[in-house]
């Protein structure tokens, strides 16, 4: 909510045209925000911190950290969203999977499933339904989840995106997809019991301390 409403302030705001990786995790996550107009206002809201700070302790390397800190914060902030969203996706892939590959059985074109499939899963709802438009403006299926697989940095995306091509050139059926699905599920689970075992190990240390 934060970032969305920081991106929707940008629009009457001059250009500063310096770029950085984070420009393209922007473009992203909102196609319609400027990243010459985010910059602008990243630096505008980082030297308003940097007055009130000098105006409540009157020292500069204060103010200065202050300027600096705000900066890094908008510039990392596209990042942190980005991966806010994978792991959103990551948690609703697996049933998407089983989902797509049970209307693929029943015979339902290719590009509806995958839009049925993901109705009610947030982030990825959303990511699927952009795919949706693109293929209806022209791009190729094949196109379009390339460009989202790539957008985001996760292996078990990715992989999911690999076998829906596959599925969608070879016309193979439902059954892999639904494997994958529940792959996907043991590998969250693996994930969850590895975190509380770490957990654990962390508290333990901790009251022993």
């Amino acid at each position: 909510i934060v970032f969305d409403f920081i991106c929707s302030v940008t629009k009457n705001l001059p250009e500063i045209a310096v770029y950085g990786g984070y420009s393209k995790k922007l473009k992203h996550l909102h196609p319609e925000t400027n990243p010459a107009r985010y910059n602008s206002l990243a630096i505008l809201i980082a030297i308003l911190f940097s007055v009130i700070i000098f105006g409540s302790t009157a020292n500069v390397l204060y103010s200065i950290l202050a300027f600096f800190l705000i900066l890094v914060f908008f510039l990392i902030l596209p990042t942190m969203e980005m991966n806010k969203r994978k792991s959103e996706m990551e948690m609703a892939l697996p049933f998407f999977m089983r989902n797509f590959g049970m209307l693929i059985d029943m015979g339902i074109d290719f590009q509806k499933a995958m839009v049925l499939s993901v109705d009610g899963y947030g982030t990825l709802e959303k990511e699927i339904k952009i795919i949706n438009r693109q293929v209806n403006g022209g791009i190729s299926i094949q196109k379009a989840l390339v460009g989202l697989a790539i957008s985001f940095d996760s292996i078990g995306i990715k992989r999911a995106i690999s076998q829906l091509i596959t599925i969608y050139e070879s016309g193979g059926s439902g059954k892999d997809l639904r494997k994958m699905g529940d792959e996907l599920i043991s590998l969250e689970q693996h994930a969850l019991k590895e975190y509380a075992a770490k957990s654990s190990m962390f508290g333990l240390l901790f009251v022993m301390a």
